[in-house]
Order: structure tokens, then C-alpha cells, then sequence
């Protein structure tokens, strides 16, 4: 056998940008987690800006159209005035689209929440696969 003695580099360690430093620079790298965070902000600030960016009161019934023949029943096309057109009740479509999504966001992120937390807390009484219960580890 041959002995010798083998070089080894040292790599400088890099200077950390603190814990939301290095997690905006990994993101704003990942193309499609950038993507999946622009949906979400354009989710999130629909919602918020519902009473702003809808026209209509969501509720709201309003006539048909004048050129809707008298015994006419919607959904209608859209108009200016219902820029996604009017359902069979006469509601204004696109009010309803911009306040359903407060509706489902304030839904689906309450859901969200109760299932981690269930499933964390489900997680810390069950028994690790790798160690049966009652099973020592040493040390």
C-alpha cells in the first residue's frame, strides 16, 4: 500500500443573510415556487380588495336587460353594466367571483389550519416507526 498525503481545500463558509434573507433568495431562485407565491398574492389581495374592485353588491338582483324578450329567463350575457353577465336569479357575476373568493379563502385557510394542527398533534402521541413504544434508546 502506498501512503501519502492528500490535500484537502478549505472552503470558505459563506456569509448567511440571516433567516428570511436566505429564504427570499431561495425563492426568488425557484421559478416555480415564484410563480405559486404571485397566485397566492393575487388571491389574497382580490380578496381583500373586494368592496373595492366589484361594482355590484353581491346580493343584489337587478332587471334584465332591456333587449331580453318579457318572458326571458337569464343567466344573460354580459354588458357593460355585468361585465361576466348576470345569472338565472339576475345577481351580477363577476361581483359574485370577486366576493366568493373572501368566502372560499376565509374557508379554505381555516381548513388548512385545522388539519396541520390535527395532524401535528396526532404526530407528537404516536409511537416513532423506527423505535417501537416502550422500546430505551442509549446514548
Amino acid at each position: 500500500m502506498a501512503s501519502g498525503t492528500v490535500a484537502v481545500a478549505r472552503v470558505a463558509p459563506r456569509a448567511s443573510r440571516g433567516l428570511w434573507g436566505d429564504a427570499w433568495r431561495r425563492l426568488l431562485r425557484n421559478r416555480p415556487a415564484l410563480l405559486g407565491f404571485v397566485f397566492i398574492g393575487v388571491f389574497v389581495g382580490t380578496a381583500v380588495l373586494a368592496p373595492l374592485l366589484a361594482p355590484h353588491d353581491p346580493g343584489a338582483l337587478y332587471p334584465p336587460p332591456p333587449d331580453a324578450s318579457s318572458g326571458a329567463t337569464g343567466p344573460y350575457p354580459p354588458r357593460p353594466e355585468h361585465l361576466m353577465g348576470q345569472d338565472l336569479q339576475g345577481r351580477d357575476e363577476f361581483t359574485r367571483v370577486v366576493y366568493g373568493r373572501t368566502a372560499r379563502g376565509s374557508a379554505s385557510s381555516s381548513g388548512s389550519v385545522r388539519s396541520s394542527s390535527a395532524s401535528s398533534s396526532a404526530a407528537s402521541w404516536a409511537p416513532s416507526p423506527a423505535r417501537p413504544a416502550g422500546a430505551r434508546t442509549t446514548s
